[in-house]
């Protein structure tokens, strides 16, 4: 893998209705974490699935 990957890195941005926000308030925060980082890798994906598909 070349530097130009391994120097990438990805803002991402987590938005949550009020309603989420509701439910969060009592998970515990290791479940909120997870929830968020499962969110952000399936962005990614998606995000490699659109630059392959514009080779």
């Amino acid at each position: 893998m070349d530097s130009q990957h391994t120097n990438h890195y990805y803002n991402l941005e987590f938005t949550a209705t009020n309603e989420e926000l509701e439910l969060q308030r009592d998970m515990p925060i290791r479940e909120i974490v997870r929830m968020q980082a499962e969110g952000a890798l399936w962005m990614l994906c998606g995000e490699v699935i659109d630059q392959e598909s514009e080779l």
